[in-house]
């Protein structure tokens, strides 16, 4: 005899429905003057009303999950009414049967009509067809009790209670309310994204390593949804600015289904040292484990690899572009300026600028020294060569002498002791490639 769920219509005022332990549902239209007794037909005895969720989309519409199980009552039992619960249907199809499959929790999706989540005592499930099928939506979730399904609406990322594993998130669902029978019928389909925020790290308070409540934290960036009708290989993402300039370059992944692809918001990696000379500061550094069998090896910062992220993208709007099978398909997708940030997006853009000029400075410098250390790496073989050969004595001091002198403007770029990779840089002065 205790009302166990109470939910308020968020389009009609004054509708607010209530479930009790023990099997019943009511509902009042003015705000609780009469209240009028509307349990289902098929409400199994003594059923829990767990969860009852009015629609947002249309007033009289509502869901509810009962569960039965402290009456061994194992069986999913789901229901929906959309005259105010005169009438409801049953919708439990597709959610198999078991010990474990009795539900707690149901939640109609913000954006698209008809799209239901639902939670079992070992599961989540999805319907796109306002509950006639049901199909799991498990993912990475663990198996546990869901015991509550919720939005965050303006980020819209699904958010489930657990009993047992505390909050998960599926963050950004743009791609379920956007699955239709029709994409899945193509070939390949790109989603329309959802806008994607330039968020900047900001000081926070730490915990000990071991704290429990230390959540994962979500992708950064914006998420790069797309549907395969079947597995394909080759597949390409590609950003584009609001000039046309191609800024990045993805790797897609290509399985049957669903797909998911995190572009960071920046340009295109910096590129990178590759050192191919033995120094004379490390003569064995090629004898390492880490190097054997390798053409080059990088310069270490401080233990770590070399910086690699690309500058960070300034707020706009850019084009996605999905290369599948010889077909391409494009979508836009907003890149928003960081709302705790102070500066404008004149500001930001002037940043970028810089950050972009000292990119290319550093990509032009790697450049010059990834030629020099091919050309030493020449010398190198060759000196080898001419060791054999009979009077060539001139010829090896010539290129010696040649050697010296590239080495000497390689040295310019770059210091000597990196040449080691060993991260020990202040060892000697910074060079240009440091600085």
């Amino acid at each position: 005899c205790t009302l166990f769920a109470i939910a308020e219509s968020p389009v009609e005022a004054g509708v607010i429905w209530v479930g009790s332990n023990d099997g019943l549902m009511h509902v009042t239209r003015d705000g609780g003057a009469n209240w009028d007794n509307v349990t289902p037909a098929g409400m199994p005895p003594w059923g829990t009303v767990s969860m009852i969720d009015p629609s947002t989309h249309e007033a009289g519409r509502a869901y509810i999950a009962v569960d039965g199980h402290q009456e061994d009552i194992r069986d999913p039992h789901l229901f929906k009414t959309t005259d105010y619960g005169k009438t409801w249907k049953a919708i439990n199809n597709g959610i198999p049967k078991s010990m474990l499959s009795y539900t707690s929790a149901i939640k109609e999706d913000p954006v698209r009509k008809g799209l239901l989540y639902a939670g079992t005592a070992n599961a989540i499930y999805v319907s796109y067809d306002d509950g006639e099928n049901w199909e799991s939506l498990q993912a990475d979730l663990p198996q546990a009790c869901i015991t509550w399904i919720a939005f965050q609406e303006h980020f819209n990322d699904l958010v489930v209670g657990t009993n047992g594993r505390g909050i998960w998130i599926m963050d950004d669902v743009s791609h379920l309310q956007q699955l239709t029978p029709e994409v899945k019928a193509a070939d390949a389909h790109l989603f329309t994204p959802r806008p994607a925020y330039r968020f900047k790290d900001r000081q926070r308070v730490d915990s000990p390593p071991n704290n429990q409540s230390r959540p994962e934290r979500a992708p950064y960036g914006a998420s790069i949804n797309y549907h395969l009708k079947d597995e394909l290989k080759g597949v390409v993402v590609r950003i584009h600015d609001e000039t046309g300039q191609q800024i990045r370059r993805l790797r897609g992944t290509g399985n049957k289904g669903l797909n998911r692809v995190v572009w960071d918001l920046r340009h295109e990696r910096l590129k990178q040292i590759e050192l191919r000379t033995t120094p004379d500061v490390h003569p064995h550094v090629w004898e390492e484990k880490r190097f054997r069998g390798r053409d080059t090896r990088p310069v270490l910062h401080w233990g770590i690899g070399p910086p690699q992220r690309g500058v960070l993208a300034v707020p706009g709007t850019y084009t996605v572009k999905l290369a599948v099978d010889g077909k391409e398909y494009e979508q836009k997708v907003e890149v928003r300026k960081d709302p705790n940030s102070n500066g404008t997006e004149a500001d930001i853009k002037k940043m970028v600028g810089l950050w972009k000029d000292v990119v290319n400075d550093i990509n032009e410098v790697v450049t010059m020294i990834n030629r020099l250390e091919w050309i030493g790496k020449q010398f190198e073989d060759l000196n080898g060569v001419l060791a054999q050969t009979e009077g060539a004595n001139a010829l090896l001091d010539a290129l010696d002498e040649v050697h010296g002198e590239l080495t000497g403007i390689e040295d310019e770029l770059l210091q000597r002791q990196l040449h080691a990779s060993d991260p020990k840089s202040y060892r000697e002065q910074m060079m240009l490639y440091s600085k």
